[in-house]
């Protein structure tokens, strides 16, 4: 991996001079949103509306997988950590994993589920586990948004299921993808995960990049009607990796 600059020049590559205020999102998916950078520099190779505010759909995992993964280096979960599955949790919808209200996951299987299915029951549990109730959950996100430089990004939930103030931009989200590959690189192969086994069922990733195109080795899918399909995808060639981010697809 290349050197990282330290301290607050850390993302400076992705803010650009003159980035005008984005306006309210649309109501469907018309207007598109790409963005390429170099995964070490912020280095922006191609932009078309990166500053657009679109729905993060179930790219806003990626923000409740990074609080996760800050919560077990912390050492207040373990990856063999059983977490508990309220009724709450149970309830959400378009939920790949039946889980019934009372039972447990673990959080490595959480990890997996959350990746490869979008599992939002699972997701849920994960925010009750570190925020203690998905709203308190909410309010890390936000916070650490913040603390990332991601201005343009606002989390109502935790899973990415419809909410119309639950907005985000490409270049927010090539942000949340730089800090979780440079701060966890012992967790980042999680994100290349392309299938897993869960009680005798075998599911496989909603990513087909991986495995289809050469160097792809992550990250996450989203896909909500005001959404439309999105995307964050990392390729390493060599020693250069990239980042690209396709939402309203």
């Amino acid at each position: 991996m290349c050197a990282w600059p330290a301290g607050g020049r850390l993302f400076a590559g992705l803010r650009r001079s003159g980035r005008s205020t984005p306006a309210e999102p649309s109501d469907g998916p018309d207007l598109d949103a790409a963005l390429v950078v170099e995964a070490a520099s912020g280095k922006v190779i191609y932009a078309r509306n990166a500053a657009a505010p679109r729905h993060p759909a179930s790219l806003t995992k990626l923000m409740t997988l990074y609080l996760l993964f800050e919560t077990v280096r912390a050492k207040k979960l373990a990856l063999q950590t059983e977490l508990p599955v309220s009724a709450y949790a149970a309830s959400q919808p378009r939920a790949h994993f039946r889980l019934r209200a009372g039972s447990t996951i673990t959080v490595e299987t959480a990890i997996k589920a959350m990746i490869v299915v979008s599992a939002n029951n699972v997701t849920v549990a994960v925010a009750e586990a570190v925020g203690r109730s998905e709203p308190g959950f909410v309010a890390l996100m936000n916070a650490k948004a913040r603390a990332f430089g991601m201005n343009h990004t606002v989390y109502r939930n935790a899973t990415g299921l419809p909410d119309d103030q639950q907005t985000t931009t490409a270049d927010d989200l090539a942000i949340l993808a730089r800090r979780l590959i440079h701060d966890y690189p012992q967790y980042f192969p999680y994100f290349g995960t392309r299938s897993m086994t869960w009680r005798g069922n075998e599911y496989g990733t909603h990513d087909t990049m991986i495995g289809d195109y050469p160097g792809v080795d992550g990250m996450k899918t989203g896909y909500v009607d005001a959404s439309g399909y999105s995307m964050v995808t990392t390729v390493l060639r060599g020693k250069t990796r990239l980042i690209a981010v396709v939402m309203a697809a």
